[in-house]
């Protein structure tokens, strides 16, 4: 429902598999934490649109020199997928 409401992609419990559950500080807010499950997706390509919250939609490689990652990605989300994070 979250996927659906935030960037308008439908999904069916069977595409996804559970990678874990992380805890880690927000990116944008000093002195708060982020608790999230996170879940990989196994169908077929999608394309996100930018709904509800989302202000700004980018897909960003973990090695790029011009992006700072939130600390729930670089720390937990990346190393989890053996994404390389420079």
């Amino acid at each position: 429902r979250e996927v659906k409401e935030e960037i308008g992609i439908g999904l069916e419990a069977k595409q996804l598999t559970q990678i874990g559950e992380f805890e880690a500080p927000a990116a944008n807010e000093a002195q708060h934490t982020v608790i999230a499950t996170v879940f990989s997706y196994n169908g077929d390509p999608v394309s996100p649109q930018i709904a509800a919250e989302i202000a700004e939609l980018s897909w960003v490689a973990p090695n790029q020199p011009d992006v700072d990652l939130a600390p729930l990605l670089a720390d937990y989300v990346f190393p989890v997928l053996d994404f390389k994070v420079s």
